[in-house]
């Protein structure tokens, strides 16, 4: 079916989006449109609840003169309970130095950035590492070609050797625009995954492949998911995102998470964007595959029923044990799923069209000189020779004959010919006409993506029904990214 016209809020989106299917005869509840449990959604902001909480979150960053650049939630905790008295919660409570108020502030900036109150860039992510950026966009080169060099023809002035000064050549061609950059490459990639311990494993090969690599601790932030997406400003290459984390209840959630994220911003960010998500590690097939070792789940994790019967397990399992008992496991599942979308072929091939262009412009601006009866460099050479046998007459009378030598030149019409000569070259060269090869581009052999969790081409209700393939739809196992 067709989509609603997005409106202001994912809320009015949602509501608009229930009234169209219920003109269908389609009768859907609330938590059947959408993929995370009602209070954590970003398509389900803006309840009369959720523009108070934003409000009071962009009235206090405005009233403490912190609508800047690295807004940081933490000083803004302390901000407020510094205050005297502190202002009161949107809902008149007390705002205290205690997890409660701690947590009423993250959802209330959540709330302010879903509603577009706050600019989502101010926001700073101090608790995930910064991500390793090894490809970003860039404008690649257009073949052509220009004149490497071209020396001045001068005529010699008089000292003792006057040959010496007719190093005269013609113009040397080149062509530029055939040199491989890794943005050549068609796909931006990026693996990000919930812990740094593994960069000594990963970085080196997202470093040769060229593919951003993002880690966090736990959950990504949202901060961290609208950095992504700004980094595609300028960029029309397809996206595509391997997610890595632990087999447990929180690590089972992030890939839906983040993927609702992502959708839910580049409405606004980048709306044209080619984006995919995938889980690439640790699946309940792979710790079953290798015989990994569970470890008990937290006690209190709210997610641990459903997903111990969603999988048919008694334990979580981290990916360390992967990386113990099967030493380079991980770097491998990692490669397999990147290789696909590097053309290996590329760099050669660029290597080989640049020298094939430089030979078609050689042969071509041959040819051009051939075309005349008489060559641009035998011209050149009969110039030379008509020189060195005036130059040689002079040698003995060096600084007498200056005056006479100058005079000779113009007699013999050495510096009127040599400026013909080179007006005709020019000529020869502006009028010059050169196909020079198409510029390679890369070839990959991706595989099949209609499973991805995550296709930002995909419409709402397609992409709504692979998020509940994946998680339970009671929202059981829901988790909400942090700040």
């Amino acid at each position: 079916m067709d989509m609603p016209a997005t409106p202001a809020t994912g809320y009015e989106f949602i509501k608009q989006l229930k009234r169209d299917l219920r003109k269908q005869g389609i009768k859907r509840n609330l938590p059947d449109l959408l993929a995370m449990s009602p209070q954590n959604d970003p398509f389900n902001a803006g309840s009369e609840g959720n523009w108070l909480s934003a409000r009071w979150f962009a009235d206090q960053l405005t009233r403490l003169d912190l609508l800047v650049q690295d807004v940081h939630l933490r000083r803004v905790h302390y901000k407020l309970v510094s205050q005297k008295p502190p202002p009161p919660l949107w809902n008149g409570k007390a705002y205290e130095n205690n997890l409660g108020c701690w947590g009423a502030l993250g959802i209330a900036s959540k709330q302010a950035r879903y509603l577009k109150l706050v600019n989502v860039e101010i926001f700073d992510d101090r608790r995930n590492p910064d991500p390793y950026l090894f490809m970003e966009p860039a404008s690649l080169p257009t073949p052509q070609w220009k004149v490497d060099y071209w020396w001045t023809w001068s005529l010699p002035t008089i000292q003792v050797e006057l040959a010496d000064d007719l190093d005269w050549s013609l113009p040397r061609l080149t062509v530029e625009g055939y040199e491989f950059n890794q943005a050549d490459q068609p796909y931006l990639l990026e693996v990000w995954i919930e812990k740094s311990t593994m960069e000594d494993i990963l970085l080196p090969i997202c470093r040769r492949h060229a593919a951003n690599y993002v880690p966090a601790i736990g959950f990504q932030s949202i901060t961290g998911t609208i950095r992504m997406l700004y980094r595609l400003h300028g960029n029309a290459k397809p996206v595509r995102i391997f997610y890595i984390s632990d087999f447990d209840p929180a690590g089972d959630f992030m890939p839906p998470s983040i993927a609702r994220q992502i959708e839910f911003w580049l409405r606004d960010i980048a709306p044209d964007a080619d984006i995919k998500l995938q889980p690439l590690a640790l699946t309940a097939e792979q710790v079953k595959h290798y015989e990994l070792p569970p470890i008990p789940i937290k006690e209190g994790d709210k997610r641990q029923n459903g997903f111990k019967e969603r999988y048919g397990v008694d334990g979580a399992t981290e990916l360390d044990a992967l990386e113990a008992l099967h030493p380079g496991e991980l770097a491998r599942l990692v490669e397999t799923a990147i290789t696909p979308y590097r053309d290996q072929t590329l760099p050669k091939r660029m290597d080989e069209a640049g020298r094939e262009a430089r030979k078609t412009l050689n042969q071509a601006w041959q040819e051009r000189q051939e075309e005349d009866e008489e060559t641009f460099e035998d011209r050149l050479e009969n110039i030379r020779e008509r020189t060195e046998s005036i130059l040689e007459s002079f040698k003995a009378e060096l600084e007498a004959l200056a005056n006479r030598l100058t005079e000779a030149y113009r007699e013999a019409g050495i510096e009127d010919d040599l400026t013909e000569l080179r007006d005709d070259v020019q000529r020869a060269l502006d009028d010059l006409e050169v196909t020079l090869p198409d510029r390679p581009t890369a070839q990959p052999d991706p595989p099949d993506e209609s499973g991805w969790l995550f296709d930002a081409r995909r419409d709402y209700l397609t992409q709504l029904t692979f998020y509940k393939d994946r998680c339970n739809s009671t929202g059981e196992g829901d988790a909400d990214l942090n700040p």
